[in-house]
C-alpha cells in the first residue's frame, strides 16, 4: 500500500497542475479573443487611447 501511495500521489499533483495549465491556457485564449475585439473599440470611442497618439490628444485637450 505505501508504493501505491507513493504512486498515486503525484499523479493527483500531475493532474492538479495540468488543469491549472489548462486553465492558463483557456484564459490566455480567451484574453487573446478579447483582445482581438477590443482592438478597435479604444480608437472609435476614445481617440487611440492606448496608442502613441494618446500623447498628443492629452496635449490637444489641454490646449482646448
Amino acid at each position: 500500500m505505501i508504493t501505491v501511495s507513493v504512486m498515486v500521489i503525484p499523479a493527483v499533483f500531475r493532474l492538479q497542475i495540468f488543469l491549472l495549465e489548462a486553465r492558463w491556457q483557456a484564459l490566455a485564449l480567451i484574453q487573446a479573443f478579447l483582445d482581438t475585439w477590443r482592438i478597435p473599440t479604444p480608437e472609435i470611442a476614445i481617440g487611440s487611447g492606448h496608442s502613441g497618439k494618446a500623447k498628443g490628444n492629452r496635449g490637444n485637450t489641454a490646449d482646448q
